[in-house]
């Protein structure tokens, strides 16, 4: 899903990913917008960050997870 987003976003706001090339789906590209997609604001850190905060560092504490089944995915689609 982020790899779908970015595409979109990149799409009708180029330049919004800051450098990153998503023409291939990797799991490093994955981690780096994992990463922007927590970073960013939602509705409830807008008023409260500091009280939020743990939450998003739970969030980036997952990217490895996530990257990992990424990587699994791919490797799947390279047996192919």
């Amino acid at each position: 899903m982020p790899y779908v987003a970015a595409r979109i976003v990149e799409r009708y706001v180029p330049g919004s990913l800051g450098g990153l090339s998503e023409e291939e789906p990797s799991p490093d590209l994955m981690g780096r917008l994992w990463e922007m997609i927590y970073s960013g604001k939602a509705c409830c850190h807008l008023e409260k960050e500091k009280e939020w905060a743990h939450i998003r560092a739970d969030f980036m504490r997952e990217i490895p997870r996530q990257t990992a089944m990424v990587r699994h995915d791919l490797a799947l689609c390279d047996h192919k």
